[in-house]
């Protein structure tokens, strides 16, 4: 919500054919419903044969509630306050607007290593080539199913059946982390709150034991951190490099460091301290302070 009260200091005109498309592919975003794996000439042309409706969501939102039904709703509301406006204008280049448009990666982290690695399979995944609009997370769910399906196994076809496998909520968090160095176990735990999230486990629950329900889980996330290791090969060959050079850096002492465009200098000095718990009586009783010991550099 607060996000929708945020605007530009000074409004600035639309100017040309780009800022009117800017703008109004700001109005598909907040609005998505499945918009966002369309492409941009047809989030473009939804918001122009919508445009009475949104205008009229704008006239009087306490009557008209629909804009509710939004992924964001108070970011489409503050968009079909502006809409109106540039309406009321006969849709001038010339209109002058506050609204920010935001302008949103395929899953940035893959996006950008697939560019510095020059690796056309990562980034036909999050469209840095050409072609119809993808979408990262229903490919590495789909990868799932095809492992899943070659596994064959009881548990396997029982997680094929499931509703998990349909949503691709289920891998977005571990492909967003392992880009980031995420771990497996990691995968694991966002896995488990997925799914308690989703119905408690209980479609699994109501099918297996319980001492049957680690391993059907396990063997999920299994196929989850394979495909994701499958499909997003790209981040992790470059996070693999990074981290060997800023291991050589540790090893001298040195905490990597650099320079954002802004110019502010970013430090990543990490420090990890040993410690040591002696045994110490006193007045017959037992103490066992903790003793900080030698610092260290973390990776």
């Amino acid at each position: 919500m607060a996000r929708a009260f945020f605007q530009f200091a000074e409004a600035r005109p639309l100017r040309d054919k780009t800022g009117v498309a800017a703008f109004l592919l700001q109005g598909a975003s907040v609005w998505d419903n499945g918009l966002s794996k369309k492409p941009y000439a047809d989030r473009v042309k939804w918001v122009y044969d919508h445009s009475d409706w949104i205008c009229e969501q704008a006239s009087d939102p306490l009557t008209y509630l629909e804009w509710t039904e939004a992924d964001s709703p108070f970011e489409f509301l503050a968009f079909a306050f502006a809409f109106a406006e540039w309406e009321e204008s006969g849709r001038s280049k010339a209109f002058t607007t506050k609204l920010i448009c935001s302008v949103d990666h395929s899953s940035s982290a893959l996006s950008h290593w697939s560019a510095a690695l020059r690796d056309e399979a990562g980034g036909s995944h999050v469209n840095l080539t050409p072609g119809p609009v993808r979408d990262l997370y229903s490919i590495v769910l789909e990868e799932m199913r095809r492992t899943l399906r070659e596994d064959g196994s009881s548990h396997a076809l029982l997680l094929l059946q499931s509703p998990y496998l349909t949503d691709r909520k289920l891998v977005k968090t571990p492909c967003m982390a392992r880009s980031y160095r995420g771990t497996r176990l990691g995968a694991a735990e966002s896995t488990r709150a997925y799914i308690n999230g989703k119905d408690q486990g209980l479609f699994l629950k109501n099918r297996v034991d319980a001492k049957e329900y680690p391993v059907v889980t396990k063997l999920l996330v299994d196929h989850l951190w394979s495909a994701i290791g499958t499909i997003c090969s790209s981040s992790f060959r470059g996070m693999e490099f990074v981290l060997e050079c800023v291991s050589i850096l540790l090893d001298e002492g040195v905490a990597p460091s650099w320079y954002a465009p802004s110019g502010f200098k970013v430090i990543l000095d990490f420090k990890e301290f040993g410690s040591s718990r002696p045994k110490l009586f006193f007045q017959n009783a037992l103490y066992r302070p903790r003793l900080r010991g030698k610092e260290t550099q973390k990776l």
